[in-house]
């Protein structure tokens, strides 16, 4: 609220699909963000790295190897509850919701305020040369 009546946009990002991440819990993070006054959202799965304790987990659950073809890290999904077509389908809800936020937040956006002043400043400067 501090911020907001700061008029300072607010951002955050959030990762679901931790291995006992249920869909009810997923969809409580969802009702969150919905209900926030959040400008932009970011939302994405978790992914395994290596050197990461999640990477460990999903190593030992056969769902990574150090071999394995590094196109496809994206796609693995850890969940131990949801399937990864359920969970595609869980983000591409989120993302719609997250683009929904970043559309209601662009008449605010700092970047198309200053925009134009930036521009004016620049024009006076090149007219003064």
């Amino acid at each position: 609220v501090l911020l907001k009546n700061a008029n300072i946009q607010t951002n955050a990002t959030f990762i679901i699909g931790s291995p006992d991440e249920t869909e009810d819990e997923i969809m409580q993070t969802y009702d969150f963000i919905k209900k926030s006054r959040l400008d932009t959202v970011t939302v994405n799965a978790l992914i395994p790295f290596p050197g990461t304790p999640i990477w460990e987990y999903a190593l030992k659950k056969g769902l990574v190897s150090d071999d394995m073809d590094w196109s496809r890290i994206n796609q693995t999904v850890i969940s131990e509850v949801i399937s990864a077509q359920r969970l595609n389908f869980i983000l591409k809800k989120f993302r719609r919701l997250c683009l929904i936020k970043k559309l209601r937040a662009l008449p605010n956006s700092p970047w198309l305020v200053e925009a134009p002043k930036i521009g004016f400043k620049r024009f006076i400067a090149k007219i003064l040369r």
